[in-house]
């Protein structure tokens, strides 16, 4: 996968994982922040920010279209493997780079904060 976003971001620095689980799930379950709304503005699938974020970040990202289908689904809490099962359905690809496609994603939503531990 193309880098996701049309800008360049930093490599992340942690994971959010969900707290207070009886069991342990099968890896970190991310959800999209309600600090950013995706819309389909022209032909362009873009995030907004809105809220307490706007402070933070004035503007827009346009996301690709596997970066956007990747956000749609993270409406709902998700693993990276769901994610890749997501993607691996929607473009057939293989597992593996399904896989590595999801980590470069999900590396860039953590960094930002546009991902929350549900």
């Amino acid at each position: 996968m193309s880098h996701p976003f049309k800008n360049n971001c930093p490599p992340p620095k942690d994971v959010f994982c969900p707290s207070g689980a009886s069991e342990a799930p099968p890896g970190p379950v991310y959800q999209a922040s309600s600090h950013y709304i995706h819309r389909k503005v022209a032909d362009m699938d873009v995030l907004i920010s809105v809220g307490g974020n706007i402070a933070n970040f004035n503007g827009y990202i346009e996301l690709n279209p596997s970066a956007s289908l990747l956000w749609e689904t993270l409406a709902q809490p998700k693993t990276a493997a769901e994610l890749a099962a997501a993607l691996q359905s929607a473009y057939g690809i293989a597992p593996e780079q399904a896989r590595a496609d999801v980590q470069e994603f999900l590396e860039l939503l953590v960094q930002h904060e546009m991902v929350v531990a549900p």
